[in-house]
């Protein structure tokens, strides 16, 4: 059995991915029979031949479904419309950071002042 490409077509990672993982699962299923749901002690207790076989389902399964794509490309869409719809006019009417840092220094500045003419006194 041939290794998978490191640098393949995306579109055909499905096709590869497929060609090397059914004779696995198929030689699995017919050597113990189907490959049912188990617990993770019955995982645990099982042959390696239906640990892989059940590892190469579920990597299968998820290769199919892409769910980390399918997450990003939905938080984008989510993303954008909240920003389309927010109105960020107010950002315009708040103080910069430079503004807020030369507020705090000077109020650090006024207290020290104070400090200074209360122990003159």
């Amino acid at each position: 059995m041939n290794p998978i490409p490191v640098l393949i077509d995306p579109s055909e990672r499905i096709v590869v991915a497929h060609k090397v993982a059914t004779p696995i699962i198929n030689a699995t299923r017919d050597k113990y029979g189907e490959l049912v749901p188990m617990t993770l002690d019955a995982w645990c207790r099982a042959p390696d031949d239906v640990k892989i076989a059940s590892l190469l389902t579920l990597a299968l399964a998820w290769l199919v479904s892409d769910p980390v794509g399918r997450h990003r490309a939905t938080m984008s869409e989510i993303s954008d419309s909240v920003s389309a719809a927010h109105n960020w006019s107010w950002t315009a009417t708040e103080p910069s950071y430079a503004e807020l840092k030369r507020r705090r220094d000077w109020g650090r500045q006024a207290a020290e002042r104070e400090a200074v003419r209360a122990a003159a006194s």
